[in-house]
């Protein structure tokens, strides 16, 4: 291990890199998530090893968490990485339950909502990112950017609500496997927003 502290500015840069392989991981699920009709098997297939390559591509990233300054700057970068982990975790939970459900459409009861809802935590990865890359030499700009971040978060609470309402409504109150499941993955979906929130907000004082 160097003995080298890392910067501030390469401390963004880490986080940046990471944010940068979420996001293709994140874009990758909303095209799944957000299409209508049954997907080709070997097109699916093609699109999941990205995923699984892109997260085992990640456990080295967080290599630079060895050399972080052992002051305020260090609690905060390693604060923001906790959030990235969890980030991390729920996405392979995602694509383990988009697997659940294999071979079949999100049918017209889900479009509305996972479109939604995933295209929206596909913006605030994209947001967060841009905040990083901003911190670095425009903190007055990075303030704009980190109230995007937080309109996205609370848009997807009030949407999930919504979405909570329409299923029920749709299926008339019955919960059956690929119901549930679809639930789930929104409320997964729901807490990664969070997550992003909660590392928007350490982004900003770094």
């Amino acid at each position: 291990m160097s003995d080298a502290v890392l910067s501030r500015e390469d401390i963004l840069t880490s986080l940046c890199r990471i944010l940068d392989r979420q996001e293709k991981i994140t874009a990758i699920l909303e095209e799944r998530l957000t299409s209508s009709r049954v997907p080709d098997e070997q097109d699916w297939e093609r699109l999941r090893g990205k995923v699984a390559s892109h997260l085992s591509g990640l456990v080295s990233m967080y290599e630079f968490s060895q050399s972080l300054p052992r002051d305020g700057l260090g609690i905060a970068a390693q604060a923001a990485s906790s959030y990235l982990l969890k980030i991390q975790c729920t996405l392979a939970h995602v694509l383990l339950m988009v697997d659940m459900v294999h071979g079949q459409s999100f049918g017209e009861v889900y479009m509305d909502s996972l479109t939604t809802i995933t295209s929206k935590v596909h913006e605030q990865f994209t947001t967060l990112r841009q905040l990083a890359e901003q911190r670095k030499d425009d903190p007055v700009v990075a303030a704009d950017t980190l109230q995007a971040v937080m309109r996205l978060e609370r848009e997807i609470d009030e949407d999930n609500i919504v979405i909570c309402r329409q299923i029920s409504v749709a299926t008339e109150g019955e919960s059956d496997f690929i119901c549930y499941i679809l639930r789930k993955i929104v409320r997964e979906l729901e807490h990664i927003s969070d997550y992003l929130k909660e590392c928007a907000e350490i982004v900003a004082e770094i």
